[in-house]
């Protein structure tokens, strides 16, 4: 196998389980792919986006279904998510960010590895 055979068929899309304690519920968060990494920053220097708005279009791009893996969210949802708890939503805002290396401490953590 070549080297790019090798890199090709890596799984390299980091993820995490994230337990919402307010809602019941266990939720995938998964790393982003250079793709929508792309979406996101292009989306956030084209405008200037509030926050709700931003955590959002993270969180619709990087919760899944545990069981299906399916995306867990869709531009459908934006309605009633908005009219959820700040508390909940950033338990798994915290973990999105965290995972894609912007979170609070990120830069400082990539440095250590």
């Amino acid at each position: 196998m070549s080297l790019k055979d090798k890199i090709k068929a890596s799984q390299d899309i980091k993820s995490d389980v994230v337990e919402v304690p307010t809602w019941g519920v266990t939720i995938e968060v998964r790393e982003f792919s250079l793709a929508v990494r792309d979406e996101i920053v292009t989306m956030q220097q084209a405008e200037e986006m509030p926050e709700a708005k931003a955590t959002w279009e993270v969180l619709k791009r990087c919760c899944y279904d545990p069981e299906t893996g399916e995306l867990l969210f869709d531009d459908e949802d934006k309605e009633w998510f908005f009219k959820k708890g700040a508390t909940s939503t950033d338990v798994l805002k915290k973990a999105a960010l965290t995972i894609n290396g912007l979170g609070v401490g990120a830069v400082e953590e990539a440095e250590k590895n």
